[in-house]
């Protein structure tokens, strides 16, 4: 929130809008001020068609045609429709986009929940992004070498930036050393150099 402060000596009251757009004044409730109603309101439709609706549409697609899909039955219109989703994935791993979407959502939007800007909501980043790159490197889903190689090496170059940043932010502390802070700049150029090849 912005806030418009009154010069000294005036009887004008101090006004609220919000950072994003400064033409919306900010709701008062109880002393705290808040985005107005219908601005929460359809923030959180939203949220809840975006992050909710479309991987549930995603996911009954891809249900209705798991047997096309997964080459078990002849091709129908909507699995031909649905290459989107599917290229570039085994058959057998079909739905892996719906994963690849659940990482998204967890490590750009559910991830904002958890104590923002804290260590804890880092630490969390870099368990979430290992746990999907472990599970990735485990069952290949990838139907080309190239495509597997490029995804190890961008899943691999996020966690070595994730561990950097919090790396970075230990450092920051009062009790840390040099050493530890030239340790994780050098894990984030490694992980920039890595997504730059």
């Amino acid at each position: 929130f912005a806030y418009n402060v009154p010069p000294p000596g005036t009887d004008e009251t101090e006004v609220c809008f919000l950072s994003t757009d400064r033409n919306v004044i900010c709701e008062q409730v109880g002393g705290v001020y808040h985005a107005p109603s219908p601005i929460v309101g359809a923030a959180a439709a939203t949220v809840v068609v975006w992050a909710g609706g479309v991987p549930l549409l995603y996911a009954s697609l891809l249900y209705v045609a798991r047997a096309p899909l997964a080459q078990r039955e002849p091709q129908t219109q909507l699995s031909r429709k649905l290459i989107f989703l599917t290229d570039g994935y085994k058959p057998r791993f079909f739905w892996w986009q719906l994963v690849d979407i659940a990482r998204k959502l967890v490590l750009i939007g559910f991830l904002a929940l958890v104590e923002p800007g804290s260590l804890l909501q880092q630490f969390v980043a870099v368990v979430v992004s290992l746990c999907f790159f472990a599970i990735e490197l485990y069952l290949k889903p990838f139907n080309t070498l190239v495509r597997s190689f490029l995804s190890h090496v961008s899943g691999f170059a996020l966690v070595l930036t994730l561990v950097g940043t919090l790396g970075l932010e230990l450092a920051q502390r009062p009790d840390s050393d040099f050493l530890t802070t030239d340790l994780m700049l050098g894990v984030l150029i490694t992980a920039a150099l890595i997504v730059a090849l």
